[in-house]
């Protein structure tokens, strides 16, 4: 397949078109049959896509969700938040289950690691947290960027240019990163 982009307009057609939300979509999440979005108007809304509608499932939030993460076989849902905060909800039952303010920016990846049970979330800061996909709770919180700049590992690895091998999307961004005291 040639994806130069003078080809892409014949490799890929649009087939519709989903309107509804009224900011950017942060995030989007898959259970092989609906979409999930996650918007800068504060919601987190479901599509079908045989449709191209929205149902009737909407969650309102107090600010914008920036991630979305379907676990647990796409029967819970996590909610990151750009305060930090973090919502865990059951589909099957349509009803909040947790409720965290663990991180005190932006969370924004969420990723699920069935094997272990474990949701991971990270924030603006560069924080790590671990949560238990079973009870919810926090198993383990790593405030990366303070460790980095705080136990030497920032001269360690300018020095040896680890970081530009292993991490280069950080490494692009480590010239500006502030100094977290």
């Amino acid at each position: 397949m040639n994806l130069k982009p003078e080809n892409l307009s014949s490799t890929f057609a649009k087939n519709r078109a989903l309107t509804g939300h009224s900011g950017a979509i942060y995030s989007l999440a898959f259970d092989n049959e609906f979409i999930y979005s996650a918007s800068a108007d504060k919601y987190v809304t479901r599509w079908n896509l045989e449709l191209g509608t929205q149902d009737k499932f909407a969650i309102k939030f107090s600010n914008s969700p920036y991630s979305i993460c379907l676990f647990s076989d796409n029967s819970k849902l996590a909610v990151g938040l750009d305060n930090g905060n973090l919502h865990f909800f059951d589909l099957n039952e349509r009803k909040e289950l947790k409720f965290y303010i663990q991180h005190k920016t932006g969370i924004f990846s969420l990723l699920e690691n069935p094997k272990k049970q474990h949701l991971y979330s990270t924030d603006a800061d560069g924080n790590l947290a671990i949560w238990n996909c079973t009870n919810f709770e926090l198993q383990l919180f790593l405030p990366f960027f303070w460790l980095y700049q705080n136990l030497g590992l920032q001269k360690l690895v300018r020095a040896t240019g680890l970081l530009k091998k292993f991490f280069p999307r950080l490494a692009a961004m480590e010239s500006i990163l502030p100094k977290i005291t």
